[in-house]
């Protein structure tokens, strides 16, 4: 098998595993699909002027977390085998970042609407502080699940929103703005001198 084969059949394998852990992530392909199928319908070859719509389609982008020289030496190797190269990383290692940035798009909630936030921790070894606070002050939230489980109706109670969350945890909580106003959601990584990552939250009638 040449390496551009085994790279799609890897690509392709890895998508499935991760629909599985994730449907909504395999929702998201296929409206893409047909998205792409679309505009290559309406655009004709205008549509594929930056590659194939098979080819487009078929990519994906993702992150590799490494932390060990033994997991950095694995990781070589399949991409040596794949016939694929890095070309960068993310040094993690004092960062706070919420999605990969610092600072995220602001959003708009409504008061009243249930919000529901999963929390994941993917820093190599520090523990993150995540608070969701109206000036400067932590709301309330509700626990609704811990590593992809939902609680039990003894554990889904009300809580302040000051998280310690570990590497490898997954949190989900229900928030329901009460009043207009703004809240903040903050990340501060421990051992990180202060550095921080939020996203301002506009809460609306």
């Amino acid at each position: 098998m040449r390496s551009w084969e085994l790279r799609a059949a890897f690509a392709a394998q890895m998508a499935t595993v991760y629909g599985h852990e994730v449907p909504a992530y395999t929702t998201l392909v296929e409206v893409a699909s047909e998205v792409n199928s679309l505009v290559a319908a309406l655009e004709g070859e205008s549509a594929e002027r930056l590659g194939s719509i098979s080819r487009v389609t078929a990519e994906r982008h993702g992150a590799i977390r490494v932390g060990t020289p033994t997991e950095l030496r694995q990781v070589a190797t399949i991409f040596a085998a794949l016939g694929m190269h890095p070309v960068g990383f993310y040094d993690l290692r004092d960062a706070a970042l919420l999605n990969g940035v610092a600072e995220l798009p602001p959003v708009a909630w409504h008061v009243g609407q249930r919000q529901r936030l999963r929390l994941i921790g993917i820093a190599p070894v520090a523990t993150a502080r995540v608070r969701l606070m109206r000036e400067q002050i932590p709301i309330a939230w509700r626990a609704l699940a811990k590593d992809g489980a939902d609680l039990p109706t003894a554990l889904a109670t009300p809580g302040i929103a000051d998280l310690a969350i570990s590497p490898g945890e997954t949190y989900d909580f229900e928030v329901v703005p009460d009043a207009p106003g703004i809240l903040r959601l903050e990340a501060e990584m421990s051992g990180s001198a202060g550095a921080r990552a939020g996203q301002t939250i506009n809460v609306l009638p």
